[in-house]
């Protein structure tokens, strides 16, 4: 199973480190940019339904098969802003989200095979 979002150790590092101000910053505006999105939901789902009949895979999927596909999918979108949350909730569970992505085993093992094959094959 994939981390929430894409974040492994060496990008945390790059930043200083777990207790680094860039990382402790960039955690601040991770919170920021998913409460600007979340006071925007309604706009950003509506927009997202318009497209609909543009036979974009993730939005539409098969409608011939599935027909509630794009509708389930609206709703995940939804759902994933989680906008019962109070913004500070929300800050915190951004901020929570991206510490257990840098803690993911699946990225890890990625990033190796992926150094692996770039020095030894």
């Amino acid at each position: 199973m994939p981390p929430p979002i894409r974040m492994v150790k060496e990008m945390v590092a790059a930043m200083g480190g777990p207790q680094g101000q860039s990382f402790t910053e960039f955690l601040q505006l991770c919170g920021e940019a998913f409460n600007f999105i979340r006071r925007h939901g309604q706009l950003l789902v509506g927009v997202c339904s318009l497209m609909k009949d543009a036979d974009i895979q993730d939005i539409s999927g098969n409608s011939a098969t599935d027909p509630q596909f794009s509708d389930r999918q609206l709703f995940k979108l939804w759902e994933r802003m989680h906008m019962s949350m109070s913004d500070a909730q929300a800050a915190e569970h951004i901020k929570h989200l991206v510490n257990e992505s840098v803690k993911a085993f699946m990225p890890q093992l990625m990033e190796f095979a992926h150094r692996f094959k770039q020095n030894y094959l």
